[in-house]
């Protein structure tokens, strides 16, 4: 099983959002502990698709796409975090295909059992990376960076565990 790993933004001038932390640092820490971990699964390939650089925002997405299309990997798995009025809070993933859908359920049902607000699988047809991989995709929002809560709650490793665990479950692993 071979997996495109999106570590959100970290490729300037794509940044990512600012609240009590940087989106860009929490990613980066969250998809590199993310990778190491499920390549210690012997059925899982787990490969970072994060472009070094780019000139503007959309040819940082257009790069992550051509990656993860290059590779032909079985799935793709972006990392973000949301920002939005300090008062929002809880955990959402966004899909579209229907395999993408049942993916999205499975992490995020394991995401909320850290504490998060369940805030559901979104309609991802609007994001460019769902829009453009040519095999299913998941965009993983954690929580809130700008949540005095959700910040609260946040742990990367956990985080990460809970991530496999619904990879595990989605794809029926016994490890």
């Amino acid at each position: 099983m071979k997996l495109a790993i999106d570590i959100g933004h970290n490729c300037p001038p794509d940044t990512g959002a600012i609240g009590i932390k940087h989106e860009c640092k929490l990613t980066k820490e969250l998809g590199l502990l993310l990778i190491s971990e499920l390549n210690k699964i012997k059925s899982i390939q787990a490969i970072n698709v994060t472009p070094d650089r780019a000139s503007t925002i959309r040819e940082s997405l257009n790069l992550r796409v051509i990656n993860a299309n290059r590779i032909k990997a079985d799935y793709y798995i972006s990392l973000h975090f949301n920002a939005f009025n300090k008062r929002a809070n809880g955990s959402e993933v966004f899909a579209i295909s229907q395999d993408g859908k049942r993916l999205a359920k499975c992490v995020l049902s394991d995401i909320v059992k850290l504490g998060y607000v369940n805030r559901g699988v979104k309609n991802g047809s609007h994001l460019h990376v769902l829009r453009n991989t040519q095999m299913p995709a998941i965009l993983i929002e954690v929580c809130f960076i700008d949540s005095q809560l959700d910040m609260s709650i946040y742990k990367t490793r956990e985080t990460v565990e809970a991530i496999i665990d619904g990879l595990i479950n989605f794809f029926a692993l016994d490890i």
